[in-house]
């Protein structure tokens, strides 16, 4: 049985300047991540009323987290206030068994995130403590080394 290690592929769940300075933080890190240039965007009740298109709403989910899926083995998630979209971005990492954690540098409100994410983290030092502690339990779960 061949024993390989396990280095995340992050992806930043968010917009504008923090998520541009969580990639960095990353970069500094030396932590691969995935700077996907068209930003994933789950379903957003906002924009559209689904209620009408069961059918094309499921096609969608199962098309987010396929994406999802490919873009990466870890996700950061910026939370800044309650909304639906992170609810949907946390679900559907949660559904692929994607290690969350929940990024804000104040306290988190979202009952989604609390409950689901792996970890909170609220400045660079505890975002880099949460990755190196989920990766390490994800060597642990999986049976993976860390060369």
């Amino acid at each position: 049985m061949s024993v390989r290690k396990w280095n995340p592929v992050i992806y930043v769940f968010g917009k504008g300047e923090k998520r541009d300075e969580i990639l960095s933080w990353l970069k500094e890190a030396e932590y691969g991540f995935n700077d996907h240039e068209k930003e994933l965007e789950p379903l957003d009740p906002k924009k559209d009323d689904y209620r009408l298109f069961i059918e094309e709403t499921l096609d969608m989910v199962e098309l987010t987290n396929a994406e999802i899926e490919q873009l990466c083995t870890m996700a950061i998630v910026i939370i800044s206030i309650p909304s639906f979209k992170n609810a949907l971005s946390i679900s559907a990492c949660w559904d692929l068994d994607i290690p969350i954690i929940a990024y804000s540098e104040e306290k988190i409100n979202d009952p989604w995130a609390i409950y689901y994410c792996d970890a909170v983290a609220i400045n660079r030092e505890e975002l880099i403590g949460s990755i190196e502690e989920l990766r390490h339990k994800r060597l642990m779960k999986t049976g993976t080394k860390n060369d």
